[in-house]
Parts: structure tokens; sequence; C-alpha cells
């Protein structure tokens, strides 16, 4: 399962998430503690050392930057991984 570290008021997770949802890709989003005081601890600080949101974690791949989470799923790797397994049912797949 994917997951998105994000926060509420963030404009670039919300970025993300309109374009995980138009893709149909299932995630769960996880609102880490500590964010602006610095006390960003955990899955979270280990997924993204600059402890900033949104950050995505796909298995074991961490990946932050909202343009640049937009670019990995867009990839073929990412795809690949997506639709591994059958029947493959999100856009894009085939």
């Amino acid at each position: 399962m994917i997951t998105l570290y994000d926060h509420p008021l963030s404009p670039y997770g919300q970025k993300v998430k309109i374009a995980m949802r138009e893709k149909g890709v299932a995630f769960e989003t996880v609102s880490p503690g500590g964010l602006g005081a610095g006390g960003a601890a955990g899955a979270f600080a280990e997924a993204n050392p600059r402890a900033e949101v949104p950050t995505l974690t796909d298995g074991g791949v961490s990946v932050f930057d909202s343009t640049v989470i937009l670019e990995y799923l867009r990839t073929p790797i990412r795809r690949l991984r997506y639709c591994r397994s059958p029947p493959p049912t999100a856009p894009g797949c085939g």
C-alpha cells in the first residue's frame, strides 16, 4: 500500500492527492506530528530527511517533493509495480 505523508492545509499535498485519485491509485494518508517544530520522527523522518510534506512511500521507495512524486507516478517502473498483479485494473495498465 502506498502511504502519503501529508498535512490537510498543504497545497502540495492536495495536488498529489488529486492526481492519485484521478489515476485510481489506492493510498492511505498519514499526518505526521512535529511538523514545523523540528520534532518529526519515526517512519516519516526516515522517509524524508527534510521532514517536509508531501512524502510518498511505496514499498521500499520514498519520494518527496510534489512535482517529483507526480513524475514518479507517471514512470513506467511505477506502472509496472502497480500493474504487476493480474488482472490489471488500474488506468494505464495493460
